[in-house]
């Protein structure tokens, strides 16, 4: 398994994207995903030589992450690629992580199956086996920019 992305919650995704553009230099690699599960949209930054940040921001009230946007968002998850999800996550329940989402279709992920452990810690795993994403920007206009 190697580590695919960072997660991170922030309480506006314009906001976010402006200033990971201006601080550290990363560009959108997709357009806003609206993720109906997990109630929040989405977009990945990229920036070469680095992983992929995905930031986060709740559709509304009823999302997961809602409250911990309203107190300022941050580390929300690290995903980590995998060759077979099902067997990774049955690996990992005998190491006594808590499998917080079984399977189910990603949007972000072009609705190829994802998956969150908690592994202690405080932290939030996420568990794919695709390098599909949904909403990629076409890269040759955004370098034309």
């Amino acid at each position: 398994m190697n580590i695919d992305h960072i997660g991170i919650v922030v309480p506006s995704l314009e906001e976010a994207i402006e200033r990971w553009g201006k601080v550290f230099g990363y560009t959108p690699y997709t357009q806003k995903v609206k993720n109906t599960r997990q109630k929040v949209y989405v977009v990945f930054l990229q920036k070469e030589g680095s992983l992929p940040v995905k930031l986060l921001e709740p559709v509304d009230e009823t999302s997961p992450v809602y409250r911990f946007a309203r107190r300022g968002g941050g580390l929300h998850h690290i995903c980590f690629k995998c060759e077979n999800l099902k067997k990774e996550l049955a690996r990992m329940e005998e190491f006594g992580l808590r499998i917080l989402t079984p399977p189910e279709p990603g949007e972000a992920f072009a609705n190829e199956d994802i998956a969150f452990v908690f592994a202690g810690q405080g932290l939030n795993i996420e568990l794919i086996d695709t390098d599909k994403r949904a909403g990629v920007v076409d890269q040759e206009t955004e370098r034309e920019k």
